[in-house]
């Protein structure tokens, strides 16, 4: 991202580490007056840290300094206040991993809220259907 970009996030109070660009055009946006209005649509389910989990920037892998090897969780991972994001992002990201290679999904773990135990298999069942729907392509593909 530009270094002027950087500079105007920071200025309106929105230097993150990382950001995709949906976000870096409505933090603009919103800077420049505008406003955004955020509507729930039946057909979206977002995830956050999904994308970030599944493919990281290149930078954010621990490497290990032998080998060169990437190891483990992306450094994204380690920051404090993350880990429940950090968690429905593996589970969402070893969910998707599972059925796309035709295995069934990890179980949903034990001590978890209602809600947040409904969500989950919100997701997986979400996912399955996603799944399903791209299977001519993968096998087209070889994935």
């Amino acid at each position: 991202m530009p270094a002027e970009t950087w500079a105007k996030l920071e200025e309106i109070g929105r230097n993150k580490m990382a950001y995709d660009t949906a976000k870096v055009a409505n933090a603009l946006f919103q800077a420049d007056g505008h406003s955004l209005i955020h509507e729930e649509h039946d057909a979206l389910i977002h995830i956050g840290g999904v994308s970030h989990y599944l493919a990281p920037p290149e930078h954010d892998f621990a490497t290990d300094k032998v080998s060169g090897e990437f190891e483990g969780e992306p450094k994204w991972t380690r920051f404090e206040g993350i880990e429940l994001r950090h968690e429905i992002a593996r589970f969402t990201s070893n969910s998707l991993k599972a059925l796309a290679a035709g295995e069934m999904p990890p179980a949903i773990g034990t001590g978890l809220a209602p809600e947040m135990e409904v969500k989950l298999r919100m997701v997986q069942d979400e996912l399955a259907t996603m799944v399903a729907a791209a299977r001519p392509w993968l096998e087209l593909t070889g994935e």
